[in-house]
């Protein structure tokens, strides 16, 4: 099993996530869901923290 979790590095650093031993493994490329799909400009990149279990 694997944990995910992402983090908008505009309001937060991951700090928390770093400490416990969660491993940063890149960047969303930005898409946000709709009502309708997925929007197609991108807003912003979200970092992505996995946790093995």
């Amino acid at each position: 099993m694997l944990l995910e979790t992402f983090v908008d590095p505009k309001r937060f650093y991951g700090t928390i996530y770093k400490a416990s031993n969660w491993l940063h493994i890149g960047y969303t490329r930005g898409y946000r869901r709709t009502s309708h799909g997925y929007e197609a400009i991108a807003d912003s990149s979200k970092m992505v923290f996995i946790r093995p279990l």
